[in-house]
């Protein structure tokens, strides 16, 4: 299903979106940073998989985790002295960057573990068939798509923040409604809560 959708998103990109003829300099790539970026990302990654596998308190856990942190220092040394970083640091400075991205994180965080256990909840708890279960949790991709292009538009009217703060309104008020979440309840409770999700991920 993925891929004939990107077909047809490339096809309209290319057709609509306008071409920046005008030309910029080109800096030398820093590669030295992209490298230190991945090996930091893909160590730690590989730690917290191999969590399980090799033990919590394991030296191939604590080292590869350290080692991650450490190849992360380094690159935040490097990308603060380059003329031309792969991520500059000096972005992280601006309050509105840093709590952006704090806000950003967290709800993308909150939301995807939402994704990931309430399938299993409803499979295993409610005794869904998976068809139903997959139904159910249509509410929450539907709710983001209705509202995320609208959301889009009015937030280039009116400023972005009225929308972050109904979106993290209502977030809140779906979390708050799953801790109420009982295996007695009907669907329809389940699929609100779902829904309020998604349009806080939306606005």
């Amino acid at each position: 299903l993925h891929v004939p959708v990107m077909v047809v998103a490339s096809i309209l990109a290319l057709r609509f979106i306008p071409k920046h003829n005008k030309m910029k300099e080109r800096n030398a790539f820093d590669t030295v940073g992209m490298l230190l970026f991945t090996g930091g990302i893909v160590s730690f990654i590989l730690g917290l998989s191999f969590m399980n596998t090799w033990g919590i308190a394991s030296a191939k856990t604590i080292g590869i985790l350290i080692a991650s942190l450490f190849v992360m220092y380094l690159f935040w040394l490097w990308e603060s002295r380059h003329p031309a970083p792969f991520l500059s640091i000096r972005l992280f400075r601006s309050s509105s960057v840093f709590f952006g991205l704090i806000i950003s994180n967290s709800s993308f965080l909150l939301a995807n573990l939402a994704l990931v256990a309430m399938p299993f909840y409803l499979s295993h708890i409610v005794q869904l068939s998976p068809a139903t279960a997959g139904y159910v949790m249509l509410a929450y991709p539907v709710c983001l798509a209705a509202v995320g292009t609208l959301a889009g538009r009015l937030s280039d009217r009116y400023g972005s923040v009225p929308f972050v703060m109904i979106g993290l309104g209502c977030m809140g008020l779906g979390y708050f409604g799953g801790l109420f979440v009982h295996h007695d309840w009907v669907l329809v409770g389940i699929v609100v809560i779902l829904a309020f999700i998604g349009l806080g991920m939306g606005f």
